[in-house]
């Protein structure tokens, strides 16, 4: 569109490189002197500023979305993704004593190293039955 447009104008004003960098400016917002007073380039001229616009505030509005929203942490859902996060530091894991064996005699690395973390982290809670 940039290009046609700087075609576009070269008609009337300018070269097609000046046009080109001058239409490129007011994408960025700058103020424009392209085009002569007929009618013909007052419409090429008004078309390109609507074009510029919708650019302008598409591209100003998703920045703005994505600033405003932050980024949604991915659930925890396996015990490789609770291993990860547990020894990131980001959580700590409490597990009943009588469930310490399961991670500490599993077959999987990563559950091991979760038993571990219980251990040395003192996260093993006593159950008490009333």
């Amino acid at each position: 569109m940039l290009i046609v447009m700087s075609i576009l104008f070269a008609q009337f004003k300018g070269s097609v490189g000046y046009n080109l960098f001058k239409l490129l400016g007011t994408v960025v917002g700058q103020s424009s002197t392209i085009g002569n007073c007929s009618l013909r380039s007052k419409i090429l001229l008004t078309a390109w500023f609507l074009f510029t616009l919708l650019i302008s505030l598409s591209f100003s509005v998703t920045l703005l979305s994505r600033i405003i929203q932050p980024t949604k942490v991915a659930p925890i859902r396996t015990f490789h993704d609770l291993s990860r996060a547990v020894q990131s530091g980001g959580h700590k894991l409490h597990a009943m004593e009588s469930h310490v064996p399961f991670f500490l005699e599993s077959e999987e690395d990563h559950v091991k190293a979760l038993g571990r973390m219980l251990i040395r982290e003192n996260w093993v809670i006593e159950y008490k039955s009333t």
